[in-house]
């Protein structure tokens, strides 16, 4: 391990991969590199599809940091993890280009370009990345986050935004550096926890975003609900109907359609994810959609599959690997 001035370990030299010319075997070396150097993950593409990947990975401390560029696929953790002295890790995924999400505990969540999604290993998640998605990601030890803010950072997977932050922006900055040339005292561990410490640690919102986080928070809580509708939205909140279209539109979208859209994200994690015997019927029932019919169409027009497709896909994967 590598010392600076003040003798806080800095960091270990970046290993890069890249599936380029793998072939069928991406996905599988993929996984492989992940996991040896990262975070333990299984790795999925749809179909038969190769997967384009490059990713780097550096150390620093007891931190470890990803840049990676990928196309369209999932990983999966399959239990608790823990990080190498032991302890309870976190992880933080920052969306540079494309789009992620995050499937737990019967929530999808949703990151584009600039955003943060922190959430804590010690639960099984469905992670999925958009073709051609460029991001940062980095496992910490838990206890050095909550040791920084006093509060239990973590718990709770959320999404913050990031690109009007100075923190975010230079978190972001620092992270890019460690997986190029991290050998710097300016990229010592504890100066990267408390930058990672002051983006997640919480703050006063405005008005206007506390209504976006409660209509969207209500939304998550009732989508298995079909008549889930926007007059029930502003109802929950508190606002008028006109106020929460003004809201949505502001993030660029509408309420029916982010209802769509999260129902959409929500029953992909559930199909890519799906260990448990769940039908089609019964992920469209919990997602909220009118018919199995309906589902169907609606998944196949977002993601080019129909739902039956990516089941026999899942069982046939299980198969191979010797699964039930």
């Amino acid at each position: 391990m590598a010392h600076g001035a003040s003798g806080r370990p800095v960091a270990r030299d970046p290993i890069a991969f890249t599936t380029d010319g793998l072939g069928d075997e991406s996905a599988v070396r993929w996984e492989e590199f992940t996991s040896r150097t990262f975070l333990p993950l299984h790795a999925k593409v749809l179909g038969d599809e190769r997967l384009d990947a490059t990713g780097t990975v550096a150390a620093i401390g007891s931190l470890r940091i990803m840049s990676l560029r990928v196309g369209s696929h999932i990983v999966e953790t399959s239990g608790k993890f823990v990080s190498d002295d032991g302890v309870p890790a976190t992880l933080i995924t920052i969306t540079l280009k494309g789009h992620t999400f995050l499937f737990t505990d019967g929530r999808t969540h949703f990151a584009t370009d600039d955003r943060l999604l922190v959430t804590s290993l010690d639960r099984p998640f469905v992670s999925g990345f958009g073709e051609d998605t460029e991001a940062l990601a980095v496992v910490v030890p838990t206890p050095l986050l909550r040791r920084s803010t006093g509060v239990p950072i973590g718990v709770t997977p959320h999404v913050i935004d990031i690109g009007n932050n100075f923190a975010g922006a230079a978190l972001r900055t620092r992270l890019i550096a460690a997986t190029r040339d991290p050998a710097t005292e300016s990229l010592a561990e504890d100066d990267l926890v408390e930058l990672i410490s002051t983006v997640l640690a919480p703050r006063p919102e405005p008005a206007v975003y506390n209504h976006f986080d409660r209509a969207r928070d209500y939304i998550a809580a009732n989508l298995s609900d079909p008549g889930l509708t926007a007059p029930h939205v502003a109802r929950a909140v508190g606002i008028s109907e006109r106020h929460l279209s003004r809201i949505f539109a502001d993030a660029h979208t509408s309420v029916p359609k982010y209802v769509r859209e999260q129902r959409l994200l929500r029953s992909r994690g559930m199909l890519l994810g799906a260990h448990d015997g769940l039908t089609v019927a019964q992920i469209a029932v919990r997602c909220g959609f009118g018919s199995v019919g309906s589902f169907s169409r609606t998944y196949h027009a977002r993601f080019g599959r129909r739902p039956d497709d990516i089941l026999r896909d899942n069982a046939r994967r299980r198969a191979l690997r010797g699964e039930r």
